[in-house]
């Protein structure tokens, strides 16, 4: 890449939302969330102010995400966190969507002409 520092997936999806840096958990577990746990997200919280805790930690490493083959590892990890092990998120995917998530990523990159990640090596 010439030199070039490549940039996180956080800030060049910000710069295309225009949204600051603080918005981007929200914007994206928002856009993650299977539809049926975004309408529960409010009650759930309320119940459990850590119930999406995984979610937002996997949030938190793809927005520093600069490899888009690095992608499968975080998603893994989410998995593998004893959060997303709950029985309510499990069975009635009260969560995030990792083929959401990677559909997010992947529309992103083809959206304008950043590459921010190395996409082979």
């Amino acid at each position: 890449m010439n030199g070039e520092i490549r940039r996180t997936f956080g800030e060049l999806f910000c710069e295309d939302m225009k949204i600051s840096p603080q918005e981007f958990r929200a914007v994206v577990l928002k856009r993650t969330l299977y539809p049926h746990a975004r309408w529960l997200q409010g009650i759930l919280t309320a119940c459990d102010a850590e119930f999406f805790r995984a979610d937002l930690d996997y949030v938190n490493d793809v927005q520093h995400l600069r490899r888009l083959r690095d992608l499968w590892d975080i998603s893994d990890d989410f998995f593998q966190h004893p959060g997303s092990k709950r029985r309510l998120k499990r069975v009635f995917r009260l969560r995030v969507s990792t083929y959401r998530m990677i559909k997010l990523v992947r529309a992103h990159l083809r959206h304008g002409t950043h590459v921010p990640f190395e996409l082979e090596e």
